[in-house]
């Protein structure tokens, strides 16, 4: 896949800077083509460029990112807003932009947003990259076999479910991660995940995780909740969740 023509737009210079700075480092998918202020310089330079991503403030010199998408009649480019202003967030997704991300950046939610991106596009020119393509039985989706059928831009992919670390959700989407640390973003939400996997050794700790308890090194119970996994990452267990959770890792754990 060719680098996407990514457009910065932000009404402070070193706001601009940062995100280009962060891209070059972290987002070497992308290649910013350009950076604008205000919305009449970034309407001209989409029109101009035909970005594929704008990166888009949401307070700008002469009106809102709002104002710049509603310039366009039908949007050829994806848009991922990134603002210290958290009350447009609403307004951002009726826009269709595909996330909303409050400074300071989070490097991993960026990545998460412009997977997001990456993913839209492939889906659209007919790819479907990291769709999970499961076969239907009586009805409902199902896995294979104890596995995952993952179609990427390299091709299809056998994930063992075994391998799974821990799923995230992310909106309307899925994040998996595995124990060698490589990650899909899936086109399905997490409680559509959470009923597939009610079998396997997997409990959803979280509204936002369910987690392998294979791969559970140890649980804190304090103050906080905090289930830790082989890999290091720590996730909160909700207050609601911890004495079912306590009582699985019980039946799964022996060392813990």
């Amino acid at each position: 896949m060719e680098k996407l023509k990514t457009i910065i737009v932000d009404d402070e210079s070193p706001g601009r800077e940062n995100l280009a700075s962060i891209v070059s480092v972290y987002l070497p998918e992308l290649r910013v083509i350009g950076m604008a202020g205000d919305v009449e310089s970034a309407y001209n330079m989409i029109c101009e460029n035909q970005p594929e991503l704008v990166f888009l403030d949401m307070e700008l010199g002469d009106g809102t990112g709002l104002d710049l998408l509603n310039r366009f009649d039908v949007s050829e480019f994806y848009t991922i807003f990134v603002t210290a202003y958290d009350q447009y967030a609403v307004k951002a997704f009726r826009a269709q932009a595909i996330d909303y991300i409050l400074k300071p950046i989070d490097i991993d939610e960026l990545k998460d947003a412009v997977q997001k991106v990456k993913m839209q596009i492939h889906l659209k020119n007919g790819i479907n990259e990291n769709k999970v393509l499961l076969p239907e039985q009586n009805g409902e989706i199902a896995f294979d076999a104890g596995f995952l059928k993952v179609s990427t831009v390299d091709g299809l992919e056998m994930v063992s479910i075994q391998d799974i670390v821990f799923l995230k959700s992310i909106n309307y989407y899925t994040k998996i991660v595995l124990n060698n640390n490589k990650s899909y973003i899936i086109t399905k939400t997490l409680k559509e995940h959470e009923k597939l996997l009610q079998n396997y050794s997997f409990f959803r700790i979280h509204h936002s995780f369910i987690i392998n308890i294979n791969y559970l090194k140890s649980v804190e119970i304090k103050e906080k909740n905090i289930a830790i996994m082989q890999n290091g990452m720590e996730i909160s267990v909700s207050r609601r969740r911890k004495d079912k959770f306590l009582e699985i890792v019980s039946v799964y754990k022996t060392n813990i």
